[in-house]
């Protein structure tokens, strides 16, 4: 290096430097690379087989649990439906099977096994929706009991294979994982020592090679300045020269050690940021480290010391309790396990000696919300932590789920030897009896239970090990064909057969549980048969019936509401084909207001023959009709229904309507017709009273009374006679309007000419009482109406005013005249009446007659009389009232009462 020059040295110096920096940097990289690809091999590989596992195992269940609920299925809507659920289950089964064969790292065998009992499972799935769809309960009931047991233990068996595994790759993996980032860390810390040593002997030799001119510059000025009878090496004309030689010679050495202080600065600000670097690739590391446990599929504790450091999310998850909840071992232990069975502290602390992965047992932990759950436990050694301290790794396992079917699987096989004993339907094992070529010859009786022998009336000691053409007495083993085919192919297969060794029929089902053997599930249906045959005959009878029959009938299921029979009398009726009501459901006949009603009538149980009520239905032509419905439940084609008998009523009901209507009138006119007789027996006796009692009084007095008494007593007789033909004509006109025996004859006429003949009429009397009747239109008046019925109203209306008015009073005749109708009025100013006694003005069961002012008296039917008029002529007639005196009109007129009539105008 010494033959190189200054600059040289200097250059080669920070290269080989740079060499050293750039090295160390990328050494650390790859190293780092190295320890995050092994922690993701310890996250990504058990994650997602134990999250396929854990998928593959709700799947299961699910499909365990749907299966369950096959017989329960009691329509074909429901029936496909659950199957439907089933297959969807399967298909996630399969798709969670698959992603575990992609990536699984064991033997793969495993997952094919798990695949090859699925494929089982499906042939068993279809055989339940076909047992299901032919209603054979006892059949579908044992094959889901016990037919899947194989098929559940194999798939359980082999996903504990695979979970095992999984776990014991994830631990391997996680220790190599851990060793290999210990080793690597330690490295790097060494070739960082090596590199930092490197680095400063480097700078040793750069500040040396800078420093020898500084020496050399030294040593020769010495020279030339203590020894000046040596000559140097260079030659200067003086001493000057040497000066500005020197001067510019530790010029540049100056310049040449700020460079190189400037790239050692340089050098080591890349070496803080290359450390810094490192510290935070290891950060990570821990980082991702820890959230693995965090995110990890299982159960996972890390704990030291009796201290715990990190729980996984599911730890929480499944027990509740946060790390703060449990932060130390003997906590944790006395929550989960009670305080009788918390492990030793010896035990605990063994843990963290342990060089290897150790199986704890399976312990019933506690949960925080009360819940007990079962968990398989392992510890592993996780190696020092950075207090220096040691740390393990407990590993959980629920398997509360497993440990709860192992349960019901053992209940399950004792509830089947006691169903195979005390079961009603027969059951045999057989095995099929092959020759030499392996054709099946006959087959023998294996296992026989308690049914069997009184339903074939054989003990089991002489059936079991026999064979069936030994047993039957036949010559060819019976039905020999079938039970070879399902003990060959597993195919379950049932039938029903007349046995004629017993002369009996039989329905059998048949099952092969394992190759070369079948069982034979068996009930005696010889009554059933016999009771179809008989049925068959009693149905066509009643069809003959139901079809011949003249009312209409129908017959519509009870939940979906649809037609599934209708007679010819139905079909006649409603004007629908038969096709076209099978394609209908019974609200298309029915009032869309009662739909309501139907609903309700439709969830009432019929016991026997019930009236449901009358209803609207509509015809095909649009036609509504009212029917009295008669209806009671039944089973028809498997189906819950309605059978209902329709009574056309419509023409009953308009008559009992018009009847209803009829008699409501009758009571109206009874009612008025008393009430009015009883007022005219009251009115009329009166006058005839005093009648009778001047005319005696005459009798036995005109002989000695003067003239002046004799006119006395006429004059009283003659009003009391007046008041009685006033009454009866009044009577008379009422009685002929309630008829209809009045004479109606409207025509134009000239409201002044009525109205000023009115006030003529009864202008002496108005004279008397001192009262001014005035007529306020001034323009002609043209009116459509009846002449004498508008003058009676008129006259009665008038006559009334003045009854009621004071003397000294007002009545104003006033009329408004529009397009439609002509409105007039007759006011007064007189007492007035209350609210309750115009209530009572126009109504014939009320009707009576009040005083006038001057006592006048009235007969009580003149206003139901106006009443009557005003209605023939299509108008109406009513009071405005108030006691005492009204407000000033706006004719400047007073009037206690008015009563306001309107006539309409059409020619």
């Amino acid at each position: 290096m010494k033959k190189l020059s200054f600059k040289n040295r200097i250059r080669s110096g920070f290269i080989l430097v740079i060499v050293i920096l750039m090295g160390t940097i990328f050494y650390t990289i790859w190293q780092l690379l190295a320890i995050s690809q092994k922690m993701e091999l310890v996250y990504e590989h058990p994650y997602k087989v134990s999250i396929a596992i854990r998928d593959i195992q709700i799947d299961m269940y699910k499909i365990l649990r749907l299966e369950g609920n096959i017989p329960l299925a009691d329509t074909k809507n429901k029936l496909d439906s659950l199957i439907a659920k089933i297959h969807e289950s399967e298909r996630l089964y399969a798709q969670n099977l698959n992603a575990i064969k992609n990536q699984y790292l064991g033997n793969k065998s495993d997952v094919d096994s798990i695949f090859d009992a699925l494929s089982e499972w499906k042939f068993t799935i279809n055989d339940l929706y076909r047992l299901r769809r032919e209603n054979k309960q006892d059949s579908l009931d044992f094959k889901i009991k016990y037919k899947n047991h194989n098929n559940v233990d194999h798939i359980i068996y082999h996903i504990k294979i695979i979970s095992d595994y999984a776990s014991k790759k994830a631990e391997t993996a996680m220790r190599l994982a851990l060793h290999k980032k210990d080793d690597t860390l330690n490295t790097l810390y060494v070739i960082l020592i090596i590199a930092t040593l490197l680095v400063l002997l480097l700078s040793y030799f750069i500040s040396k090679s800078i420093s020898q001119p500084i020496r050399k510059f030294v040593s020769q000025a010495n020279a030339i300045f203590t020894t000046q009878n040596e000559k140097p090496d260079l030659k200067f004309n003086n001493e000057e020269d040497l000066f500005d030689y020197s001067i510019k010679e530790l010029r540049l050495a100056y310049q040449n050690i700020e460079q190189q202080n400037e790239e050692i600065r340089s050098n080591n600000e890349q070496l803080d940021i290359l450390n810094n670097s490192l510290k935070e690739k290891v950060i990570h590391t821990e980082q991702l480290f820890h959230k693995a446990i965090a995110l990890a599929p299982y159960p996972l504790m890390i704990h030291s010391n009796g201290e715990v450091i990190q729980l996984s999310n599911v730890w929480t998850e499944i027990t509740g309790y946060k790390i703060e909840d449990i932060p130390i071992i003997e906590m944790w232990a006395e929550k989960a396990y009670g305080k009788n069975d918390v492990p030793s502290k010896e035990f605990i602390y063994k843990l963290y000696e342990l060089e290897g992965l150790q199986y704890d047992g399976e312990w019933e932990i506690n949960l925080k919300n009360g819940e007990t759950r079962i968990w398989d436990f392992s510890t592993s050694p996780l190696g020092l932590i950075a207090n220096g301290e040691k740390a393990v790794i407990s590993m959980a396992i629920d398997i509360t789920e497993r440990k709860q079917a192992e349960h019901r699987i053992k209940e399950s096989e004792e509830k089947f030897h006691a169903l195979f004993s005390e079961m009603a339907e027969g059951v045999y094992l057989h095995e099929i009896i092959y020759n030499q070529k392996g054709e099946a010859l006959d087959y023998r009786i294996l296992e026989a239970n308690t049914a069997a022998e009184k339903l074939l009336n054989i003990k089991s000691e002489d059936s079991i090990g026999k064979l069936a053409t030994e047993l039957y007495g036949t010559k060819e083993a019976p039905f020999i064909d079938i039970y070879k085919k399902v003990a060959e192919t597993g195919i379950n297969i049932q039938f029903e057969e007349y046995f004629q060794p017993l002369k009996k029929h039989f329905h059998i089902s048949v099952y092969s549980p394992q190759k070369g053997k079948f069982a034979t599930i068996f009930s005696d249906i010889t009554e059933r048969k016999q009771a179809e045959q008989a049925l068959k005959e009693s149905e066509k009878k009643y069809r003959l019936l139901y079809e011949s029959n003249l009312m209409p009938i129908s017959i519509f299921d009870s939940e979906t509401l649809n037609f599934l029979s209708v007679n010819n009398a139905f079909i006649d009726k409603y004007g629908y084909t038969r096709e076209e009501f099978l394609n209908m459901t019974i609200l298309e006949i029915r009032s869309d207001s009662e739909i309501g009603k139907l609903e309700e009538s439709v969830k009432i149980a019929d016991k026997g023959l019930v009236n449901a009520g009358v209803f609207f239905h509509k015809k095909k032509n649009g036609e509504i009709m009212q029917v009295e419905i008669i209806s009671c439940d039944l089973v028809f084609d498997e189906k819950n229904a309605k059978l209902v008998f329709v009574n056309d009523v419509t023409d009953k009901m308009k008559a009992e309507l018009i009847i209803q209507k009829q008699n409501e009138e009758l009571l109206k006119l009874n009612s008025d017709k008393d009430r009015l007789l009883s007022i005219i027996g009251h009115d009329l006796k009166s006058p005839f009273v005093t009648i009778i009692g001047f005319t005696e009084m005459l009798i036995k007095n005109i002989s000695i009374k003067d003239m002046s008494e004799i006119e006395e007593y006429a004059h009283y007789i003659n009003q009391a006679s007046t008041k009685a033909f006033k009454l009866l004509e009044d009577l008379l006109s009422w009685a002929k309007a309630q008829s209809g025996k009045v004479s109606f004859f409207p025509q134009k006429l000239d409201l002044n000419t009525i109205c000023n003949d009115a006030m003529n009429a009864f202008m002496p009397g108005a004279i008397k009482k001192n009262i001014n009747i005035n007529y306020l239109p001034n323009n002609d008046f043209t009116v459509i109406a009846d002449s004498n019925m508008l003058k009676t109203v008129l006259r009665n209306l008038i006559s009334n005013a003045i009854k009621f008015t004071n003397p000294g009073g007002t009545i104003t005749i006033d009329a408004e005249q529009n397009i439609s109708k002509v409105t007039i009025s007759v006011t007064d100013n007189g007492v007035g009446m209350t609210p309750k006694e115009v209530s009572m003005l126009f109504d014939v069961a009320q009707t009576h007659s009040t005083p006038g002012t001057e006592n006048e008296k009235g007969t009580g039917l003149g206003l139901l009389l106006c009443k009557e008029f005003v209605e023939k002529h299509g108008g109406k007639i009513w009071v405005e009232s108030e006691v005492g005196n009204l407000p000033t009109d706006r004719h400047g007129k007073a009037g206690g009462s008015s009563f306001i009539f309107t006539l309409p105008q059409r020619e």
